[in-house]
């Protein structure tokens, strides 16, 4: 027996400390090992004998709970009493203290090392700022008894401190941010759940990834008495999706989950509430939805099937609104007019994806270094000289040119803004650097933001040059639904965002015998030229060295074979000029060689036949002039007019065969023998 009187307070300080509870359970209660090793399971009691009715309930503090024996809700103090037969609390007091060693004159000698007192496992739970960096992270503890410890840190000075930012509103040192704030503001997310801890987040996410529904699960650091964090971090929601409030299955978990929902809600968020209900053979306390998934999986249940499981119990089938098609109409008069905007009027439409295609060492690299700097300074466009704007900013996706040597020095020729011409070269996801990706919509968009903060200007182009580059894992370029499935929601999202997206492409090699058109040229699936909505094509002048050349192959924002071709060259002084096409046909154009070249065989092929007519035919009563084509009408190929111009190899069947038709020459046959006969003049 000790001779002083044992403060209580200062004995289950000493214990938690040296983390000596698991010790003080078994050694002194006589609880054993395998309910000390599975807390929350249930197993036989060691006092009454219930075969499966006893659990260790609250690791931390070592409550133990037989619901043959009686709740007890207490402490390892309570548990030990509990144990020995409800025997005084002094007694109780007294054996602790012998087990561990305590002595009132020794409370604050260091601790001692028990086996218990190091964690056995460790798992950091990192939180993400509005530019995705990893600005907080939350450890937790998990030791061999079963208890489990948090500990809050932010990272600073090149490395990670205790405590956290304070909250300039409330004062409260917090995590400003919800938890998975990246997959929070991803393109696409349609429903958020708030959870109270990091593991139950997760836990859901895993499923919601497995299953590809487009939800998030998020929480704020400190459990349930984060809940009044979230009149800070509600600003970091979506305004327009619903979210749902998952409380934990007891009173400090309800209490968190209608507070939550009281803030939301005075947001002005579309916010419910659901609760996952316990088993009824479940005697602990804080049941949650990572304990729900838990028991599912147990069950042998596919991840297909507890999702459907889990739709049932936040979507109630008596809740569910009955089925019914409905569709909306509108006629064209009740839609609003509305004008294109510009990034560059009459060539670079905002909201919208312009593609710019040409083989290597056109110029486009240049030509679009030119276009930032002319933005970025605010400068007129050559097409509206007397007109000048706001400078804004680009952001540019990190290509194949170096930045420093290369686009940095082009973008200074042209007297740009430095300033405000950003290199988008990668993100940070789960503490991974990860390179840009058009597919990544959620990191484009932090990036679009932390480039109007750094420039204090308006994001109003993005440039990606090549579009090769930022496509991602799995696409390929030259199939549709690939290219689809990154384009489509590129341009919703530049629409909504009201800027310009710049894709930069090569075309295919061509030969002399290609016919495909120019807009077949465009490299890739042909999807990633309908998705754009202009398309110009930029070649090197042959007849004119030193000059490229921009010509509209695609547009629907206008005819695009009005829109003036630009032609520019760079002068003694590095300054770019710029010529407007003013659409006579000067030799220049695309097409205009090979309609030359067709027009100059036309009319050979006109002069040809008729020497042809006039020294091989002769004159038929009622049918003109006649040359004998052939004895089978299926030799026409090597018999005949036909087969004297392969001969000589001057002219092509068709090219022949269309001379002939313009001559208005009549095919008729004499029995086997076959004709063509030129009408008289």
């Amino acid at each position: 027996m000790l001779l002083k009187k044992i403060d209580v307070v200062e004995l289950k300080d000493f214990v938690a400390r040296r983390g000596l509870v698991r010790d003080v359970l078994r050694d002194v209660a006589g609880i054993p090992d395998e309910i000390l090793d599975s807390p929350r399971r249930e197993h036989p009691c060691p006092k009454c004998g219930g075969s499966t009715r006893c659990r260790l309930v609250d690791v931390d503090a070592g409550a133990v709970f037989c619901s043959h024996c009686g709740r007890n809700n207490g402490d390892f103090i309570a548990t030990v009493r509990w144990a020995l037969d409800d025997c005084d609390f002094a007694v109780a007091l007294d054996a602790i203290a012998e087990r561990v060693g305590f002595r009132p004159n020794e409370i604050s000698a260091p601790p001692t090392l028990s086996r218990a007192a190091s964690p056995e496992s460790e798992t950091v739970y990192s939180y993400f700022d509005a530019e995705n960096v990893e600005r907080w992270r939350v450890r937790r503890l998990d030791f061999a008894d079963g208890r489990k410890t948090f500990r809050q840190e932010r990272f600073e000075n090149g490395g990670w401190v205790a405590s956290l930012a304070v909250d300039p509103e409330s004062g409260k040192k917090i995590v400003p941010v919800p938890y998975r704030l990246p997959e929070i503001r991803s393109f696409g997310v349609a429903e958020i759940y708030v959870v109270e801890g990091e593991k139950c987040a997760d836990s859901l996410n895993d499923l919601f990834r497995s299953v590809g529904a487009p939800r998030v699960a998020t929480t704020l650091a400190g459990g349930s008495n984060s809940a009044p964090n979230w009149a800070f971090a509600a600003r970091y929601l979506p305004g327009a999706l619903p979210v749902v409030v998952l409380a934990d299955a007891d009173e400090p978990g309800r209490k968190a989950a209608a507070k939550t929902f009281e803030i939301l809600r005075r947001e002005g968020r579309d916010v419910s509430v659901v609760e996952f209900a316990p088993p009824p053979t479940f005697r602990g306390k804080g049941f949650d939805v990572a304990d729900w998934l838990a028991d599912r999986r147990a069950e042998g249940l596919s991840a297909a099937e507890i999702f459907d499981a889990f739709e049932r119990v936040v979507r109630p089938p008596e809740a569910a609104p009955e089925p019914r098609i409905a569709a909306t109409v509108r006629a064209l008069d009740e839609y609003e007019d509305r004008d294109f905007e510009w990034v560059w009027p009459g060539y670079i439409p905002s909201a919208g994806i312009s593609l710019i295609g040409g083989e290597p060492g056109v110029g486009k690299s240049t030509f679009l270094a030119w276009f930032a700097a002319t933005l970025s300074t605010g400068r007129p466009f050559p097409n509206e000289p007397t007109v000048e704007r706001e400078p804004a900013s680009v952001l540019l996706f990190r290509g194949e040119d170096d930045v420093s040597r290369v686009v940095k020095k082009k973008a200074t020729q042209f007297e740009a803004d430095l300033s405000k011409i950003v290199v988008f070269e990668e993100f940070v996801e789960s503490g991974k650097l990860v390179p840009p990706s058009l597919q990544r919509l959620d990191a484009l968009s932090a990036a679009i933001d932390a480039t109007e903060r750094k420039t204090g200007a308006p994001c109003r182009a993005i440039v990606v040059d090549p579009v090769s580059i930022a496509w991602g894992d799995g696409v390929d370029a030259n199939k549709q639904a690939d290219v689809r499935a990154v384009l489509r929601p590129l341009q919703i999202f530049v629409e909504e965002r009201n800027l310009a997206a710049i894709l930069v492409t090569h075309l295919r090699k061509s030969s002399s015998a290609d016919k495909s058109s120019l807009k077949d040229r465009f490299y890739g699936s042909i999807d990633t030229l309908a998705a754009a909505r202009v398309a110009y094509n930029l070649r090197a002048l042959k007849t004119r060295p030193g000059y490229s050349e921009m010509r509209c192959a695609k547009s629907n924002c206008f005819d695009y074979r009005s829109v003036a071709a630009l032609r520019w060259t760079l002068d003694d002084w590095g300054r770019l000029c710029v010529e407007f096409d003013d659409g006579a046909n000067d030799g220049e154009t695309n097409a205009s060689p090979k309609r030359n070249e067709r027009e100059e065989r036309r009319g050979a092929a006109l002069d040809w036949a008729l020497r042809y007519f006039r020294e091989y035919g002769e004159d038929v009563a009622g049918r003109g002039r006649a040359v004998r084509r052939g004895q089978f009408k299926a030799s026409d190929e090597a018999v005949g007019i036909f087969g004297a111009a392969a001969n000589e190899g001057l002219f092509t069947v068709s090219e022949i065969r269309r001379a002939l038709q313009e001559l208005n020459v009549d095919a008729w046959n004499r029995g086997r023998e076959y004709f063509y006969s030129l009408p008289q003049d």
